[in-house]
């Protein structure tokens, strides 16, 4: 990557010390000008490339952004090209990314009084990486923080479904179960407990975090 496509992906502008990367901006503090640039690279012909400007136009309520990110979610195949590896566990995290990036969406629009348009908007993508978190290791914690304080509820289904699904391997998603259900106690305790009862378990055999 040369110098310059570095600077309009990764670099930070002045006095923005309270941000870890460019979706964490304030309003005010978006570089504008790099929105024509950004946009440029969404059909540019390299998909990573695009992929990551994708992520932070949408984080900045970016309509051209977001777009693009939900067509790669709803009409790609599952995605593990291993564009941004878990920092610990190393598999690929390119779908928590997404998620948590189509939820800046929301909160900006929100702010601009679009909160409810946006979140129809991303009720199709947001189910579909819910649903295939029950068979990829990635994981939901953006959405289910939100969730915790009463936001996508309509997202309770498919959540329930996901709790199933990977409660078929706990040697495996232990952690993501553990998530799941402590949040899932605050919303529909009977099916949690009937739930992991299925499978001869109980929410303390799954620690919160």
């Amino acid at each position: 990557m040369d110098n310059e496509l570095h600077e309009l992906l990764y670099a930070m502008p002045p006095g923005t010390d309270y941000a870890c990367d460019l979706s964490d901006l304030d309003d005010e503090d978006i570089p504008r000008d790099r929105i024509p640039k950004l946009r440029a690279l969404l059909g540019g012909g390299d998909d990573f490339l695009a992929y990551k400007a994708a992520c932070i136009l949408c984080s900045w309520a970016d309509d051209q952004g977001f777009q693009y990110l939900r067509r790669l979610v709803l009409n790609s195949e599952p995605l593990d090209k291993g564009w941004t590896p878990h920092r610990l566990r190393g598999y690929d995290d390119t779908y928590r990314v997404i998620l948590s990036t189509f939820i800046m969406y929301w909160a900006r629009k929100a702010g601009e009084g679009n909160g409810d348009k946006a979140q129809k908007e991303l009720f199709e993508p947001v189910s579909r990486i819910v649903n295939l978190s029950g068979a990829m290791s990635f994981d939901i914690s953006p959405l289910l923080r939100w969730m915790n304080d009463g936001q996508f509820l309509e997202q309770l289904p498919f959540v329930k479904n996901h709790l199933t699904e990977i409660l078929k391997a706990p040697e495996i998603y232990h952690w993501k179960i553990a998530d799941c259900a402590h949040l899932l106690m605050k919303l529909d305790p009977d099916f949690v407990q009937a739930t992991l009862a299925i499978h001869g378990r109980t929410l303390a055999d799954f620690k919160a975090g």
